[in-house]
């Protein structure tokens, strides 16, 4: 969602339209890309809910999985759209306005220390993505192929950390609701950090402690937080 909405307000929010445009331009196959396979996970995990009702073709669970996995597949696959991104990145150089457009969007979490592993971690995805960028220019043709998915995912996580870290910044001031913090460091710890043991014997509990402000859009402060 974050993505998608920035898709949508880039050109309206940017210094200038021409940045506006660049973002819009390599956002657009990341958020297509993401949107849609998340899509398809969250299908099949809905018909599961329903059980052995759900995969009947009398339930509409069955149909709404298949329409999910054309989603991935309408206006282009995934290998289309990381081949759509690496376009963008060497005709346009729309990676740089993307990547400066995700650190202003760290920038505005100064000042707030709930948001400050999260912040150090976004921007380490960031500086991979943006070494990364380099490497891929340089290298030959089948080697950039090779690895233009893994580098769309990068890219992907990254700029996604990085706007729900904006937003979360924006709902303290606001509101002094650290509701957005907790799904930025959240998704910043499942996606952008590297978990001992797969996060096994990770203490963290949020998803325990805060299961009902989370997913029912709770207030909560800063001190819920804390550890």
């Amino acid at each position: 969602m974050a993505v998608t909405y920035e898709c949508a307000a880039a050109e309206r929010t940017a210094s200038d339209v021409a940045t506006g445009r660049l973002v819009r331009r390599i956002l657009v196959p990341l958020a297509k890309m993401r949107c849609t396979r998340m899509a398809l996970g969250a299908a099949s995990t809905a018909l599961e809910v329903f059980g052995g009702n759900g995969y009947m073709e009398d339930w509409p669970m069955a149909r709404q999985l298949r329409d999910a996995q054309c989603h991935t597949i309408w206006e282009g696959t995934e290998n289309i759209l990381c081949i759509d991104v690496r376009r963008a990145m060497r005709g346009e150089q729309a990676h740089l306005a993307l990547l400066a457009r995700m650190e202003q969007a760290l920038d505005t979490a100064a000042g707030h220390k709930v948001l400050a592993t999260t912040v150090d971690t976004v921007a380490g995805a960031l500086a991979d993505a943006r070494t990364a960028a380099s490497y891929l220019e340089s290298a030959s043709d089948d080697i950039a192929l090779l690895q233009s998915r893994r580098f769309a995912e990068l890219l992907a996580d990254a700029s996604e950390g990085a706007l729900l870290v904006e937003q979360a910044a924006w709902a303290l001031d606001r509101d002094g609701d650290a509701r957005k913090a907790a799904i930025a460091r959240r998704f910043a710890s499942r996606h952008l950090a590297t978990p001992v043991l797969r996060g096994i014997t990770d203490p963290d509990r949020m998803v325990l402690d805060l299961f009902e402000p989370l997913v029912r859009y709770g207030q909560l402060e800063d001190s819920d937080l804390a550890a």
